[in-house]
């Protein structure tokens, strides 16, 4: 077995999560805020219209683009994923409405979606 094999197999099979540690650090828990915190942060930003209720039409992932999450805030470094949110919009003057997330920014948003706006306990965040 080669020396970085344990690393190829880490980045398999968590991709959503990290890079490969050969190019990038990896994430750990102390890195992003907790579930919790993410899902209020993502029923927040539903709720003031900050993010679309629906599905996007489309979804991109790729290295961060330097842009701040649509939920939690942070910057989108290049040596983390981001996922790329794409919301069409038609009318009389047709737009294109994007959102940078983290993947688990996005897993937050994609749960507190698929609750289709039940009551959830609250959880105060602190910015």
């Amino acid at each position: 077995m080669k020396h970085d094999e344990p690393f190829r197999k880490i980045c398999a099979i968590s991709r959503a999560y990290c890079e490969c540690p050969r190019t990038a650090v990896l994430l750990r828990p102390t890195d992003m805020p907790d579930d919790l915190i993410l899902q209020a942060k993502a029923r927040e930003a539903i709720q003031n219209g900050k993010l679309p209720m629906r599905s996007p039409d489309s979804t991109m992932g790729g290295p961060g683009c330097g842009e701040a999450c649509a939920i939690c805030g942070e910057t989108l470094r290049r040596t983390q994923m981001e996922l790329e949110a794409e919301f069409r919009q038609d009318g009389e003057i047709p737009e294109l409405h994007k959102y940078h997330l983290h993947p688990r920014c996005f897993a937050a948003w994609e749960f507190e979606r698929s609750k289709g706006g039940d009551a959830s306990p609250v959880v105060q965040v602190q910015d």
